[in-house]
């Protein structure tokens, strides 16, 4: 029971990251390459 859980929090905390890494990652690209768009 407790190792069910524990990999299921595990798990959980793994999509978490991955999905704020890419979502860090996708700002970091905007903001490098948002001045050479004409943004209003």
């Amino acid at each position: 029971m407790f190792s069910y859980i524990h990999l299921n929090f595990y798990s959980i905390w793994t999509i978490l990251r991955t999905k704020a890494f890419f979502f860090h990652f996708f700002l970091l690209i905007k903001t490098e390459y948002g001045g050479f768009y004409c943004s209003p």
